[in-house]
C-alpha cells in the first residue's frame, strides 16, 4: 500500500456521515478493501460503489455497516476476475 494510502482509524462502531465529498471516509474505505482485494479493488470500481451507497443513505450509521453495503455494492458491480488470477488456467 502506498504511503500516501493509509487508513484512517475510524472505530468499526464510530457512526459516520456517508458524504461522497469526505475525504478521510473515502481514504479509509479504499484502504480497507485494498486490504481485503489487493489485485481486484480497483480504485474507479471502488469509488463508484462508495458514490452509490452515500448517495443511497443520509443517515448517521456505523462505519463497519458502511463499509459492509460498499463492499456488497463493489461486489456485484466488479467486473469478473481474469481466469489466470483465479487459478483456473
Amino acid at each position: 500500500m502506498s504511503d500516501s494510502l493509509r487508513k484512517i482509524p475510524y472505530a468499526p462502531d464510530e457512526r459516520i456521515f456517508p458524504s461522497p465529498s469526505d475525504d478521510d471516509l473515502w481514504i479509509s474505505v479504499l484502504a480497507h478493501m485494498r486490504e481485503e482485494y489487493p489485485e481486484r479493488a480497483l480504485e474507479e470500481h471502488v469509488r463508484q460503489s462508495f458514490e452509490t451507497v452515500c448517495e443511497a443513505n443520509d443517515n448517521y450509521m456505523l462505519f463497519k455497516d458502511f463499509l459492509r453495503k460498499v463492499r456488497l455494492s463493489w461486489l456485484w458491480k466488479r467486473p469478473p476476475a481474469p481466469r489466470g488470477m483465479l487459478g483456473l488456467e
